[in-house]
């Protein structure tokens, strides 16, 4: 309690008021620093998932432009096998047509046969006009959408590159930049870009009398009847009617998967990289330096923390109850069922370790030039390979 004078004047020796202001303003300084580290924290944390959805969001988005190419490779092959069944439906109309014009003129003393002669003779002259009209135009077509094909697959590794750097530059300002890397990027062998090559001429063929198969025998779904297994049996007697008639084999081929690509492995695997810089996106320093008067600094971000790393991949979508790749992998090509995934890093093997390195060093050569020269490039290279492990 404060002790007054006669005259009512307080007594500074026994005054205690305002005691708790010492205390007070020791606590807003503690208080005034846990709140500049939160927002610290805070920021590395804002900062850390922009850098990774940025990287989840360049590899996802080349992902899904590779699975576009794969299924506009696939929509190609399937029109290259419909047009060229036109060919083969001639070829096999006028190799019917001949057997019943042999077999009726053979019988024209009868007035039946007779009347089919005439019909049959007059059906064969029509049909060999129309395959020597038809055909030449088939395989310029055959042709041209074999060229479109190899250019789909030459182009789609780069337009997904070019998205990638799209897909990481709207992270910004966090994220300075991005780049996906793939082996789609550097085609090797009879490699096309995407993992596709040219197939045997014989295998677009073979999709073409299986189409025409499927026309002849369209009539038994009316009744229910499952034609998928008739088509099938057909095939191999129009094979034995088109190659009668003299028909030839296509003049380009479609495309097939190449035999070392399979859903899960590296040739069908896509990583995006991002790098941006901590430092010009935090308020922890100043922070820092209010809350302790200047007496206190916090050390830069780790190198480390400047990448943020993803891997995705475009896969065939098997239907059924996961069958082993051998029982379809030779139809991959035939139907529009590629699509995107994001998958976890694992173990880089492989060579994964090397291709994570050559990105970071490109990556920070990008961002800063200065920095990778020197005595430190190496040992920096090699911090920076190690981006597949971020996660």
């Amino acid at each position: 309690m404060a002790t007054t004078s006669v005259a009512g004047r307080v007594s500074l020796a026994h005054d205690d008021r305002g005691a708790v202001l010492v205390i007070g303003v020791f606590m807003a300084s503690m208080l005034v620093g846990a709140i500049w580290y939160l927002m610290g924290l805070g920021d590395a944390l804002v900062y850390r998932e922009f850098l990774q959805d940025g990287a989840d969001a360049t590899a996802f988005s080349s992902a899904v432009y590779h699975a576009r190419g794969m299924n506009a490779v696939v929509m190609l092959n399937v029109v290259m096998a419909a047009i060229f069944a036109v060919v083969v439906a001639l070829h096999v109309a006028h190799a019917v047509a001949m057997i019943v014009m042999i077999l009726s003129c053979a019988f024209a003393w009868t007035g039946i046969g007779a009347a089919i002669c005439v019909a049959a003779t007059a059906a064969e002259q029509f049909l060999a006009a129309t395959i020597q009209s038809v055909e030449p135009g088939v395989q310029a077509a055959i042709q041209g959408l074999h060229g479109a094909s190899t250019a789909v697959a030459t182009v789609t590794p780069f337009v997904a590159e070019a998205r990638a750097v799209e897909a990481a530059r709207s992270y910004g300002p966090i994220v300075e930049g991005g780049m996906m890397v793939s082996k789609s990027l550097l085609p090797t062998g009879g490699t096309l870009g995407l993992p596709v090559e040219d197939d045997d001429p014989r295998e677009l063929l073979a999709h073409a009398e299986l189409n025409v198969a499927n026309l002849v025998v369209a009539p038994l779904r009316w009744f229910g009847i499952p034609s998928g297994p008739i088509a099938r049996a057909l095939r191999g007697g129009i094979d034995f009617l088109y190659r009668m008639d003299g028909g030839p084999d296509p003049r380009e081929p479609s495309k097939k998967l190449v035999d070392e690509a399979r859903n899960g492995n590296d040739e069908l695997a896509v990583w995006g990289f991002v790098w941006g810089e901590q430092k010009k996106h935090t308020t922890a320093k100043s922070g820092l330096k209010v809350a302790t008067y200047g007496r206190l600094a916090p050390r830069d971000p780790s190198e480390a923390s400047r990448f943020g790393s993803a891997k995705s991949e475009f896969y065939y979508d098997v239907r059924g109850n996961f069958p082993a790749w051998s029982t379809y992998d030779e139809d991959v090509m035939w139907n529009m069922r590629w699509r995107a995934r994001l998958r976890r890093f694992v173990d880089p093997a492989g060579g994964l370790l090397g291709v994570g390195a050559a990105a970071g060093a490109l990556a920070g050569w990008v961002s800063d030039p200065a920095a990778l020269g020197g005595r430190g490039a190496l040992g920096r290279a090699a911090l920076l390979g190690r981006l597949e492990w971020l996660h």
